[in-house]
């Protein structure tokens, strides 16, 4: 956030809570969130105005007929207890729930805040495995809607646990996209408006498999990673990255 502080959550079934962590990854206080509900929390994100965003868009089986993005304060974190306005929303084109293998596309896991809108880049579940995230569009304000698939971007082909994706940001400067898997990172640079695919999309390979599960930008060179605990014994921490020259791209 604006003071430097990093603010965190739960996955599924979990109290509708944000945990503020100290550089180690320790929590330091516990902030609740009324008027929400963590059916499948997945991601943050935050607009240049002073509104935080939960994504409640986790849709494993993609059988969800509504989806819920909560909107609070970043004011308000200081207290105890903030309250949430309510973003829901439907994807233009799912007609069936759960669709066939071929087009299971509604599952997501990450959210930025850009142009004024809210953007949700999907988790591929696809079987035969496509490699694509579909990009949505979403209002940034309290209601209910409908959200526009507006482009789709390629990162791969192979095992599918490689190349869907389970987080996202957007740098301050909202020029470069991060886009996060187990075990890769992408940045995607020069784009315009919302032809993201017309963008370059550069890939990282990390150093570890993990359930890497979240990234947040701190300036245009630095982000902030991190992974689920598993079985208590792997994964569980929160990694700095700087990025490599070869990501760092200029558009003139």
């Amino acid at each position: 956030d604006t003071q430097g502080q990093v603010w965190s959550h739960n996955d599924s079934g979990n109290k509708s809570v944000l945990y503020q962590l100290d550089s180690s990854g320790k929590t330091i206080r516990e902030v609740s969130v009324s008027y929400a509900i963590n059916t499948d929390w997945e991601d943050l994100a935050k607009d240049k105005k002073g509104n935080i965003y939960i994504a409640d868009i986790g849709n494993n089986q993609n059988i969800r007929k509504k989806l819920f993005i909560y909107k609070l304060k970043e004011g308000d974190l200081s207290q105890e207890r903030v309250d949430a306005e309510t973003i829901s929303f439907s994807y233009e084109d799912q007609l069936d729930f759960p669709p066939s293998s071929a087009t299971m596309h509604y599952d997501a896991e990450s959210l930025i805040h850009y142009n004024n809108a809210l953007y949700i880049f999907t988790k591929n579940r696809t079987e035969p495995f496509t490699g694509y995230t579909h990009i949505y569009r979403v209002p940034d304000q309290p209601g209910d809607y409908t959200a526009t698939l507006v482009d789709s971007l390629k990162l791969g082909e192979g095992i599918m646990t490689n190349f869907w994706l389970t987080a996202a940001d957007i740098s301050p400067d909202e020029k470069q996209i991060a886009l996060l898997s187990h075990d890769k990172l992408w940045i995607l640079s020069c784009f315009e408006g919302e032809k993201f695919s017309e963008g370059i999309l550069t890939e990282l390979q990390l150093n570890s498999y993990t359930q890497k599960e979240a990234i947040s930008f701190i300036n245009k060179n630095t982000l902030i990673l991190t992974d689920e605990r598993i079985r208590g014994i792997l994964g569980g921490n929160m990694y700095l990255l700087a990025l490599p020259d070869t990501a760092i791209i200029s558009c003139e």
